[in-house]
């Protein structure tokens, strides 16, 4: 099996766990401050490579530090990043993470230059050139977060992926107050596999009968606070749960019409 892994990829600043939210001009000292990788496609193709499939990432860096430590992050995972692209002038998606004792986590963030990804001529004859009796995912990760693909650009490869035998897979993120569904062009594209979260998901209701999902996926709620004691284990947990669940799903599909089923 082979996987392309398309979408946003984030560079994640996290502080462990504060006593408290810094009032104006106040500095509250925390035990460690880590950066590591994040976003939709960086995860998925890390845990797609920890399980031996081979992997390979499309999405889009600035050409700065951060952009390097991304890029770097993915091939020491034996990730395949020669499809990303880097948009001069442009830092990459950065994401700080607030974490505060016995409180859900607060994030600060910019897309950066996941908003400069497109669908290259280069990605579109990867999927076309494919063996045909190679088993082949397709995941896009962090819809809605990257406005250059809500076109028919997108529809065209989505069909031209299902065509050559490519298993689909959409992961969403509603980012901010605004129309989502009923004027995107990707909500008439039929896909295997829809994941978003609770909220998305209502919000989709109308989608979900022009899209015919096989299985619509929903992550497992976590805990509502990130104790210091357990803040590394919860990342870890959370960030692999969904690629043995994405795995387990894609080894047994086998692509042919797309029927409506909604998993809870």
């Amino acid at each position: 099996m082979t996987c392309l892994c398309s979408g946003i990829l984030f560079a994640d600043i996290a502080c462990w766990p504060l006593s408290h939210i810094p009032l104006e001009g106040e500095l509250v000292p925390t035990e460690k401050i880590e950066l590591s990788l994040g976003g939709h496609a960086a995860n998925v193709s890390v845990g797609l490579s920890r399980l031996g499939v081979p992997t390979t990432t499309a999405g889009c860096v600035g050409d700065d530090g951060l952009s390097d430590f991304i890029l770097n992050a993915l091939s020491s995972h034996g990730v395949d990043t020669a499809t990303i692209q880097r948009s001069p002038g442009r830092c990459p998606g950065t994401a700080m993470h607030i974490n505060v004792r016995e409180q859900d986590r607060r994030f600060i963030c910019t897309t950066g230059a996941n908003e400069d990804f497109v669908l290259t001529d280069e990605l579109f004859e990867k999927i076309r050139s494919a063996p045909v009796s190679e088993r082949k995912v397709f995941y896009l990760g962090g819809f809605f977060m990257l406005r250059r693909l809500e076109n028919e650009r997108t529809v065209e490869f989505l069909k031209a992926a299902r065509e050559n035998g490519w298993t689909t897979m959409v992961d969403v993120v509603l980012n901010g107050p605004r129309p989502y569904w009923d004027s995107n062009p990707f909500c008439r594209t039929p896909i295997f596999f829809f994941r978003t979260n609770t909220k998305a998901k209502k919000s989709a209701t109308n989608a979900i009968l022009t899209i015919k999902p096989r299985r619509f996926l929903t992550p497992v709620p976590g805990p509502s606070s990130l104790r210091r004691e357990k803040a590394e284990r919860y990342a870890s947990a959370r960030r692999n749960s969904f690629e043995r669940e994405f795995f387990r799903s894609t080894t047994s599909a086998v692509p042919g019409p797309a029927t409506h089923s909604v998993r809870a």
